[in-house]
């Protein structure tokens, strides 16, 4: 990957020129222009929600275990911008048997639940994470923005609220 501040001069030099000409980088070479234009173009293309990743998850655990259902939707909705890899295995973790559980440092943790309607045994449940290994950097930071995200409100809908009488 390109250093970042080799990035950051590139662009800044663009836009200097671009606003006020004075060193003529793009008279003297054209395909800058086109280069940039094609740059927004891509850029604009990827802000459009018609160009995020097509895949759907499902959480088809929901039933078994509802308390962690909005928790998984906000993973399946956020995982497919690292890796649609990544997206399907945490689908297939969470619909064969797995829960969410707050970790203080993890923000959460994947925890299988073995037997019932979950897994038939812990080596089934390690085989389907496997994959996992090579996303652990990616992982971390969802479930550690799972659990900001829960924490400023923006995980559970106001509409999944129930208004109940204290003593009920």
């Amino acid at each position: 990957m390109m250093d970042l501040q080799r990035v950051k001069s590139a662009f800044a030099e663009i836009l200097s020129e671009w606003e006020t000409p004075k060193l003529k980088t793009l008279e003297r070479d054209p395909t800058i222009i086109q280069l940039t234009e094609n740059l927004v173009l891509k850029v604009e293309a990827q802000r459009n929600p018609a160009q995020w990743p097509v895949n759907d998850y499902t959480d088809e655990f929901k039933d078994y275990h509802p308390g962690d259902h909005y928790q998984w939707m906000w993973l399946f909705f956020h995982a497919p911008f690292y890796s649609a890899e990544l997206a399907d295995v945490l689908c297939f973790l969470r619909c064969n048997g797995s829960i969410l559980v707050q970790d203080p440092t993890y923000g959460y943790r994947i925890e299988p639940i073995i037997g019932g309607h979950g897994w038939k045994d812990r080596q089934a449940y390690d085989d389907t994470k496997a994959p996992l290994a090579g996303y652990m950097n990616e992982v971390i930071a969802l479930l550690k923005n799972l659990r900001i995200a829960e924490q400023q409100g923006k995980v559970i809908p106001a509409a999944a609220y129930q208004q109940g009488r204290l003593g009920e």
